[in-house]
């Protein structure tokens, strides 16, 4: 039996109703303590897996990982990509050009999230080495199941839902604006859940919630609509989907990917009533369909990626990257970061 790579996540975890990374990291460091691969220190890890999208006030994520893989040069760094931001945060250029850099000087292994934002970041100028690998999210089973899901039936109305912990204009709420106007409510029920800029008058917003909430508001639903634009991997709609609800998805980002066959894309206001509509009227076809990957699936997935760059390690055909003081320095003038939050560069 092939001995398991010991993986330690550098990410503040909360319990309180927060973004998709949060949600998403939070599962799979429950899967790697299953499976007996997680550690929860780094000293005891022979891998550090880090975000740079969520990379909080003044930067100290990069200073964090700066800082550790000086102090444990010989530990693998796996870097997972989002955006690229400048794209979906409509944000300076220079934060995509600094995670590209950090991405060159530390990292051992970069995973995305969809091949949508592998394509996009490689198109602003993103490197990336042999270990390389496209792995979807997939969220808690235990919360998010299709068990105890509100079965549809004919005489009642068809119950849409959206959510977003974001109040992001990206998000898609000139679309829920429009739905909250023109959508059928002798036909349709609608809720939100999350926070949105806006008031609606027929769509209800029932707040923020955990995701133990949020996993019994979805199984009371039965489509899941999601119009938010330039977002690699979405957990939203696999919180939706493993939930056992099709999905109507904004034709952008990584959602084409994602939803496959478990759903309908559609294009704007022209034609997401059409959408709606297709689905509720051959719901128990799409809900047949819904497969996605398991956090099973996904956390193996890591765990291949892992693996094949320590045996390479092991064979002598790769060495852990290393970074002098010079580079840390270097690195933090030209892009202004001065903070330091939980490490000493030594």
């Amino acid at each position: 039996m092939m001995v398991r790579p010991r993986i330690h996540i550098l990410y503040e975890f909360t319990d309180k109703p927060f973004g998709g990374a949060n949600q998403f990291l939070k599962a799979l460091k429950k899967e790697f303590e299953r499976k007996g691969c997680y550690s929860e220190n780094m000293e005891g890890s022979s891998c550090i897996l880090f975000n740079s999208h969520t990379m909080g006030e003044g930067g100290w994520v990069f200073n964090d990982v700066l800082a550790l893989k000086r102090k444990y040069p010989d530990k693998l760094f796996i870097h997972r990509v989002d955006g690229p931001l400048s794209i979906y945060q409509r944000s300076n250029p220079s934060v995509d050009r600094l995670i590209y850099r950090l991405n060159e000087m530390i990292v051992d292994g970069t995973v995305f999230q969809s091949s949508w934002s592998k394509e996009h970041n490689k198109e602003l100028g993103m490197k990336t080495g042999k270990y390389c690998k496209t792995i979807v999210n997939s969220p808690d089973p235990s919360l998010f199941n299709p068990d105890g899901k509100t079965s549809y039936r004919s005489g009642r109305r068809i119950k849409l839902v959206a959510t977003s912990w974001s109040p992001n204009p990206m998000k898609g709420f000139d679309i829920y604006k429009y739905l909250d106007a023109n959508l059928d409510f002798k036909r349709y029920d609608m809720s939100f859940i999350g926070r949105a800029p806006t008031r609606f008058s027929n769509i209800r917003n029932l707040g923020p919630k955990t995701s133990g909430e949020l996993a019994k508001e979805l199984k009371k639903n039965d489509i899941f609509i999601t119009a938010s634009r330039k977002e690699s991997c979405p957990n939203s709609v696999l919180e939706a989907l493993h939930c056992g609800l099709p999905v109507v998805a904004l034709d952008d980002g990584g959602h084409p990917e994602i939803v496959g066959k478990m759903g309908e894309l559609f294009s704007g206001e022209t034609d997401v009533l059409k959408k709606i509509d297709r689905v509720a009227d051959r719901y128990v076809e799409y809900k047949k369909r819904i497969e996605p990957k398991t956090l099973d699936d996904v956390s193996e997935m890591y765990i291949d990626l892992i693996r094949q760059v320590h045996d390479d390690v092991d064979r002598g055909s790769y060495s852990p990257k290393k970074i002098g003081m010079i580079d840390v320095v270097t690195f933090r003038v030209r892009f202004g970061i001065t903070r330091i939050r939980n490490f000493i560069i030594q």
